[in-house]
């Protein structure tokens, strides 16, 4: 925890994040990142030359680093990152299967992995090269992610279905074990996850409570009446009285258009749990679960220094690049 918070410390200032989004340049940007930890990695690549090889930096430095807190943590909490781990190799299972379902495998989603798998880069590449979805399934290492996946492409023979079932399961697979590792630290997302995942069931005309992470929470508990709704509204509605985390559902409930009801709850749901991760590791840095909060708010950071780089290319206005960073910095 100590190395952790050392780690941290070198992580980009809230006054840095706002001198970076109001940059008149890639080059001024590479010039505030040499301040920070994350500036050791412009000696392999700069963003200016090449943005996605520098992005990849920046995941693969990632993955190392949690790879080496797997190695030497003590038992207890390299149980934790193992747990961790595991919720990022299903992202990376489930983007690659969907690009297969898809048909669109592409250099975009090998830069969108997060390498923490046993075998690297290649063992992924593998994956993507497969002829269909069922085949890569083959080289999902872990046997609880491999079965989630084939059975929830089982299930259907229509892709978008199929792309549900699969992030559902992958979902369902991951909090199930983390659950009984960290059950307090997963509490609140699996009731984001849970209403998620009735919202997007109730779109497709699916029954959503095979899905569901069971627990004590509200959303679990009224998954009979939820999924008998015709639409993401009505379960919002319905869940607002009784949602932990009311304003989610407000700022979601006010979207003029009904398709971008799931999307808003969705990014509001994700700033919500970083900025928690956030709060919590700076605040309880002394529970084993803040080691997972501190690696919560690092994958953040690269998310964020990746959309920040990319608006200098696109001329995104400041505000609005400003309106899309999680709120994870050092004021």
């Amino acid at each position: 925890m100590a190395k952790a918070r050392a780690n941290n410390s070198k992580s980009p200032t809230m006054q840095q994040i706002n001198a970076m989004v109001n940059a008149s340049s890639m080059v001024e940007v590479e010039n505030i990142i040499q301040q920070t930890g994350y500036g050791s990695l412009l000696e392999e690549v700069r963003p200016s030359v090449d943005l996605s090889q520098f992005e990849v930096a920046m995941k693969r430095e990632y993955a190392a680093l949690l790879h080496l807190y797997q190695r030497t943590a003590p038992k207890e909490l390299n149980e934790l990152l193992r747990g961790y781990s595991l919720l990022i190799e299903a992202e990376n299972m489930n983007l690659i299967l969907q690009a297969i379902l898809r048909k669109n495998v592409s250099e975009d989603l090998k830069n969108s992995i997060i390498p923490v798998g046993k075998y690297g880069m290649r063992h992924y590449e593998r994956m993507m090269s497969s002829s269909s979805a069922i085949i890569a399934t083959d080289f999902i290492i872990d046997p609880l992610l491999r079965k989630a996946a084939q059975k929830a492409l089982n299930m259907s023979t229509d892709p978008d279905i199929q792309i549900y079932h699969l992030s559902s399961a992958m979902s369902h697979a991951t909090f199930m074990f983390l659950n009984q590792l960290v059950p307090n630290w997963i509490k609140k997302e699996i009731e984001i996850m849970n209403i998620e995942t009735v919202c997007r069931g109730i779109n497709l005309g699916i029954d959503p409570s095979a899905w569901m992470i069971p627990n004590n929470g509200v959303v679990h508990r009224n998954s009979r009446v939820l999924s008998s709704m015709k639409n993401p509204r009505d379960v919002l509605t319905y869940m607002l009285p009784h949602f932990p985390v009311k304003p989610i559902l407000e700022l979601a409930l006010k979207a003029e258009k009904d398709e971008d009801v799931i999307p808003i709850l969705e990014d509001n749901a994700l700033a919500y749990l970083h900025a928690r991760h956030y709060r919590n590791f700076l605040i309880y840095g002394n529970r084993g679960e803040a080691i997972l909060d501190f690696f919560a708010i690092k994958k953040a950071m690269v998310d964020d220094l990746g959309r920040i780089l990319f608006s200098k290319l696109k001329a995104i206005p400041s505000d609005v690049v400003l309106s899309m960073l999680f709120p994870i910095y050092r004021r």
